[in-house]
């Protein structure tokens, strides 16, 4: 049930869910009690939103709970599509669902330790603190005395990602259908300078003869062109044609980066011209986004919504698994669809009907006369309808009189066009018929959409300058589902800033509610760590700009002298640190320059023990890159002499923050494999950094390194039966790494997926494991375990906006063993402390 409502609420993918459920079935393992809690909340909205009922918390019992609690049964249908693509013989029932919900209730409800998370108010069944919902926009965030909103953001401007700008550009902002290549449209990113253009060109528009669209990130061209001038006089030194009234503006305008967090709201119907701002449906079966006076909402009666669907299985090419799942979602919670589709069933069906009549009058005045008996509905139109109704639902069956009704109820015809979109009956045949009924209502152009030119991949990585109220402006529309974010279905936009990034988060409302999570859009890539020195040179540019423009207007100039002796003995030694992979041996007591400061309890406890053996315990290490000392690594980060950018995540980095690849590639296998099956990295870019860490080493981040053999290692710790640390001499030492065999046989699945020829063995996970750092000191324990040992891989990641950059690993807590003296930086893991919980 955890892995289907996973599916259904979080998109888990196939390949995830069945190695979850594989690596559950085979040996208990442990899950973190959030998960429970946000499936049951999901869950229970579902219940409540499909007109089911909960009981009252207050009188809880589990008895009156499982009598009192109605499951919808669409969504009982929806687990049952999800669990059959993991497994196919488990089907579940109404009481499955009630049962989890239960016992989710009495572990994680009110009452218990997981309560302070997200109290659920059950008497509506909605949570009370939903984690993605977000302050309305009329209250500022920081409630009290003197707080007011600063408008002053919106006249700032922010570095934005290439990449991170065409994710908003996936809707047409005109008739709201989806951006993609199949349907003849296109999206281009031009730049002049730092202002970036974007055009778009929708093939649904140019069909109906509208205008292409022209996006630019700036406000005007005299801006533009002050900046431009102003980088150019500082850069070359020339002398500065701008006054310098003007200079101390932009200084202002620079000072952005340097405040502190700067959260502000503000109300799309304020900014926005009410002109623009229209109702907006998302229609259920063409998943277009149009204005609300062009749709209606479904048929209360489920035989007339079979007789609708029926028609378009017949006539239209609409399969008959999309018309049994629209059904679904239809038959108990009416939802928006367009017109156009009511009037092309009933025209249908009014074609075939009058095809056999012999006495059929030129123009029918009125709609309701069309049907008058049985005897008017062809017996093979009926039976053919009906083979189509009982694919849908078997327990229906429709009769003539069915047919005659929906005639004269629906059989209308409506305007499309934006002037006039109110419905109208009118005779029958209407004036214009085929053009209305046509799927794109304007007058329609038979000349195929031309497209644009391709986006250069370099601007997908370069940073541009774009204003915050143009950056808003595209937040109009949710860019998740396209439908206006309004005030009344509870969706906001929230605008913030932090450093020189610009944060906005999205509560849309509408989608919300089946996705279960709200959205944060960023104009940099998580991935992207530092972003005030690692913007791609922007903030850090902006920051130089005021610097020597300073410099330049004062008569203190201070030179920053570094010598070439000293880059170049530092480079030399950065290289010989990062070209080794192997593992060595180095003498207790050491610790890394890498290891975390832990806080220290007591003086007595704070010193590292004196090895008092003649012959030295030999400990695997990473590579001479963690024996660097931390003075050095200050210094060259002080200076900035060396960085690097990773070709796994793209990020920018001092050099002692990274690794050189390993020669070997089953070594480099294994660290993609791993983040694959753990971290749901993309298939594609593992791919591309396989090729070129094979063709030539490469550097990465080592933090990618730790999570992964993170990851393998509390995967093989999970198992009782290994315990990952052995006595020797009365003393624990980590014992040579074994891997699971499901663990290797899941790695070498995604490793004939990156390479036909590329077969991982024990050894060489062994070999990565030991050589990753985890075990960087004689006591350390794996970083990554949880809950006492427990397993702590990630099979599945549920996150609200998942990307393949995002590769955090949480810090977990060690566990001291009972009966051995630990000191600081050397807890130890116990197996004896595994408490397996039944979840």
């Amino acid at each position: 049930m955890l892995i289907a409502s996973l599916m259904m609420f979080k998109s888990l993918d196939d390949v995830s869910a069945r190695t979850m459920y594989t690596a559950c079935t085979s040996m208990r393992k442990m899950l973190c009690g959030v998960h429970f809690v946000e499936m049951t909340k999901c869950l229970t909205t579902e219940v409540i939103l499909g007109g089911g009922c909960l009981p009252s918390i207050e009188h809880y019992s589990h008895s009156a709970f499982v009598k009192d609690t109605k499951i919808p049964s669409y969504l009982l249908d929806v687990l049952n599509m999800c669990v059959q693509r993991v497994v196919k013989d488990i089907t579940f029932t109404s009481k499955h669902i009630v049962y989890f919900i239960s016992r989710c209730v009495a572990k994680y409800g009110p009452g218990t330790k997981f309560e302070e998370l997200a109290p659920i108010d059950w008497p509506t069944g909605m949570p009370t603190a939903v984690p993605w919902t977000l302050p309305p926009l009329n209250v500022p965030r920081e409630t009290g005395s003197g707080a007011t909103f600063n408008r002053k953001i919106f006249k700032k401007v922010f570095p934005v990602e290439g990449r991170k700008l065409l994710e908003l550009f996936r809707f047409c902002r005109t008739c709201g259908t989806v951006i993609e290549k199949a349907n003849g449209s296109s999206v281009c990113l031009t730049a002049e300078g730092r202002k970036p253009i974007v055009d778009v060109l929708c093939g649904m528009c140019w069909i109906s003869k509208r205008p292409q669209i022209r996006w630019e990130g700036q406000r005007g061209k005299a801006v533009a062109e002050e900046k431009s001038i102003l980088v150019k006089s500082v850069v070359t030194g020339e002398n500065c044609p701008i006054p310098t009234s003007d200079i101390k503006d932009v200084l202002q305008g620079l000072e952005s980066d340097e405040n502190d967090d700067d959260s502000q709201g503000m109300d799309a119907s304020e900014e926005v011209e009410t002109s623009t701002v229209f109702s907006r449906f998302h229609c259920v079966l063409c998943s277009c986004n149009k204005f609300l006076n062009c749709g209606r909402m479904s048929f209360n009666s489920r035989t007339q919504l079979v007789i609708m669907l029926s028609s378009l299985v017949l006539y239209v090419p609409m399969s008959p698994n999309a018309a049994k799942a629209l059904y679904m979602s239809c038959r108990d919670k009416r939802k928006m669809m367009c017109k156009r589709h009511f009037a092309e069933a009933a025209r249908f069906i009014a074609d075939d009907l009058f095809s056999e009549l012999d006495d059929v009058p030129s123009f029918v005045f009125d709609i309701g006369s069309i049907y008058k008996k049985d005897s008017d509905v062809p017996d093979l139109l009926v039976q053919d309808l009906n083979d189509c109704v009982r694919n849908i639902d078997e327990t229906i069956t429709i009769t003539a009189a069915d047919i005659g009704h929906f005639l004269n109820g629906y059989l209308v015809r409506h305007s499309y066009t934006s002037e006039d979109n109110n419905q109208a009956v009118v005779r029958w045949p209407p004036d214009r018929c085929d053009q209305i009924l046509e799927p794109h209502y304007d007058l329609i152009s038979s000349v195929p959409p031309p497209s644009l030119e391709e986006t250069d991949a370099k601007l997908l990585d370069q940073f541009f300058l774009v204003d915050a109220n143009k950056l808003y402006y595209l937040f109009q529309y949710c860019p998740v589902c396209g439908i206006a974010i309004e005030k009344k279905n509870q969706g906001s936009v929230r605008l913030q800033q932090h450093e020189a990034t610009a944060y906005v988060d999205v509560a849309c409302g509408v989608c919300w509610l089946s996705n279960g999570i709200h959205r944060r859009w960023q104009g940099i890539r998580e991935g992207l760590d530092d972003h005030t020195k690692t913007t791609g040179g922007v903030a850090l540019e902006r920051r130089n700009l005021k610097r020597n423009l300073k410099r330049k207007y004062s008569d203190d100039v201070e030179k920053l002298p570094t010598t070439s002796s000293e880059s170049r003995t530092d480079v030399q030694n950065l290289h010989c640190a990062s070209s080794t992979d192997s593992t060595s041996t180095v003498q207790l007591p050491s610790v890394s320059a890498d290891t975390p400061e832990l806080s220290s309890t007591s003086a007595a406890t704070s010193q590292p023990p004196v090895a008092t053996s003649v012959h030295p315990v030999p400990l695997p290490c990473t590579s001479s890159t963690d024996c660097f000392s931390i003075e050095k690594s200050k210094e060259i980060k002080s200076k900035g002499l060396l960085r690097y950018r990773c070709v796994l995540c793209g990020c920018t980095r001092d050099v002692c923050g990274g690794r050189m690849s390993s020669s070997n590639r089953q070594l480099t296998g294994v660290l993609l494999t791993a983040l694959l099956n753990f971290k749901r990295l993309d298939i594609e870019r593992a791919r591309m950094t396989y090729g070129l860490c094979f063709a030539k080493r490469k550097m990465l981040c080592r933090r990618h390194y730790t999570e992964a053999a993170t990851c393998i290692a509390g995967e093989a710790t999970s198992d009782i039966r290994s315990p990952p640390l052995v006595d020797c001499g009365g003393i624990l030492i980590p014992k040579s790494f074994e891997a699971p065999q499901h663990l290797l046989d899941s790695l070498n699945t995604w490793a004939k997926k990156i390479d036909a020829a590329l077969f991982i063995t024990p050894s060489n996970v062994g070999h990565f494991v030991d050589g990753s750092g985890i075990f960087s000191d004689k006591t350390a324990e794996p970083r990554g375990l949880e809950h006492g040992g427990a397993s702590a891989s990630k099979i599945m990641r549920v996150d609200a906006s998942p990307s393949v950059e995002d590769h955090k690993i949480q810090d977990m807590k060690p566990v001291p063993i009972i009966g051995v003296d630990c000191t600081e930086g050397n807890e130890m893991f116990s197996i004896s402390n595994v408490k397996v919980e039944e979840c």
